[in-house]
């Protein structure tokens, strides 16, 4: 019995090394990026969005080259969001691109509810991209290219679960959207919160510049998204309202 108590207590600095330089570091790092994000959200939310950056990507440094890829999407989800709401739909929605680049190329493991966060955010961010852009007169070609993109993101979701009506909300709003006329879009109010409200230039950040309604192949009147849909308006149809959140 003393033999073994003399044990363990030559064992506890092995055990105290361990923990410190080893699994104790990645919980103690844990525990500051939460108090990171911790402190960036409440700076969001009292508005002051560029301090919330700042901490964002403070606690993002903290986590370069370690395995906290939970954290990280967290936090540039959390980015994403700051930029949706603070007129800069193009830097939020590339924000989350990147981070869904990362998750096919495999440079972060995800969960399938983590992956299924950033997949319904870069969904909502492309709708309305693709609404700012249509807004803005962009040439079909490329406004469609990104509600498409917006739907097929959508439609994962939705396939992957048929009992989340919202899910299936989302995508009938991106098909609803596509078949919507532009004068009835531009009449439509753009919701105050992440929906990129008062972002400008988002064609020319999304690469159309120059591509205005009426050159090249222009802007289309009540077409249909995607083959399938048919080519009716969507007007009245209860499918024109705007996706539910933004999946962050």
């Amino acid at each position: 019995m003393k033999k073994y108590i003399l044990f363990l207590w030559l064992s506890l600095p092995v055990f105290w090394a361990y923990f410190h330089y080893g699994e104790g570091q990645k919980y103690l790092l844990q525990d500051r990026i939460a108090e990171l994000k911790q402190e960036a959200d409440l700076a969001n939310e009292k508005g002051e969005w560029q301090e919330a950056l700042t901490i964002y990507d403070k606690a993002l440094d903290l986590i370069e080259k370690q395995d906290l890829d939970k954290e990280l999407a967290a936090l540039r989800l959390a980015k994403s969001k700051i930029y949706l709401n603070n007129k800069q739909i193009v830097k939020a929605t590339e924000e989350v691109e990147s981070l869904m680049e990362m998750i096919y190329d495999k440079e972060i493991q995800l969960n399938q509810e983590e992956k299924n966060k950033v997949r319904a955010s870069l969904g909502h961010s492309l709708y309305y991209t693709a609404w700012h852009m249509r807004r803005e007169g962009v040439a079909k070609q490329y406004w469609k290219q990104e509600l498409e993109s917006a739907r097929q993101h959508l439609r994962f979701l939705a396939e992957g679960s048929p009992s989340n009506h919202v899910q299936l909300y989302n995508l009938q709003a991106a098909i609803a959207m596509g078949r919507m006329d532009r004068k009835t879009l531009n009449l439509e109010a753009l919701p105050e919160k992440d929906s990129g409200r008062g972002s400008q230039g988002v064609g020319a950040g999304r690469g159309a510049v120059g591509q205005q309604a009426g050159q090249g192949q222009g802007e289309g009147s009540g077409e249909g998204l995607g083959e399938g849909e048919g080519q009716e308006d969507a007007r009245g149809s209860g499918l024109g309202e705007r996706p539910e959140g933004s999946g962050s």
